[in-house]
């Protein structure tokens, strides 16, 4: 695999009962690159992710993901989230600061960045509307690091301004970039 390449897919196949969920897919993500991925309701999108992320194994095909690669991914279920826990634990997970690159910052005020302010933080995640669990898992996953950054339908049920921060921080983003979505506008 080339030094630049964070990971290469080559013919990589996988079926459900008969059915190709993905077939002889073959396509190179290399650091710095932005890609945008769209298509129908069950044409294969979030398997793809699932077996990029190791949720599933492929039943063909080569998936070659580079030893400095560090995946961060937020999947559009929301399945990570913890509904009993409020923000600042579910983001924090116990630590009062984070770190972001060379940057140490208060928790709450990285909370505060996805709009989440004063007693909105103390919410439990179950309290929160659909838009407010996305920002959430986004604040979660983004704080986690990763050099690739795998989204899965990341603009459900968020607001402009949420909208626009996303985009900035995709556009600024060092690494790799594949993200998922029915939102033209968003992948333009």
């Amino acid at each position: 695999m080339n030094d630049q390449a964070y990971f290469k897919v080559e013919g990589l196949h996988k079926n459900f009962g008969g059915l190709a969920a993905v077939n002889d897919l073959s396509f190179e993500l290399k650091q710095g690159s932005i890609h945008g991925l769209i298509g129908p309701n069950g044409a294969g999108k979030t398997t793809l992710c699932n077996l990029i992320v190791g949720k599933l194994e492929q039943d063909d095909g080569e998936l070659n993901i580079g030893a400095s690669v560090k995946i961060a991914y937020a999947d559009q279920e929301r399945e990570t989230l913890q509904r009993d826990r409020s923000l600042v634990e579910e983001i924090g997970e116990g630590a009062s600061d984070v770190t972001l690159g060379r940057q140490t910052i208060p928790i709450r005020r990285y909370i505060s960045w996805f709009g989440f302010k004063g007693a909105d933080q103390q919410k439990t995640v179950g309290q929160l509307s659909g838009g407010e669990q996305n920002r959430c898992q986004l604040a979660k996953v983004l704080k986690e690091g990763g050099n690739v950054i795998i989204l899965d339908e990341p603009t459900n049920d968020l607001d402009v301004n949420t909208l626009r921060l996303l985009e900035e921080a995709i556009q600024n983003f060092g690494g790799c970039a594949l993200i998922i979505s029915h939102d033209r506008f968003f992948l333009d």
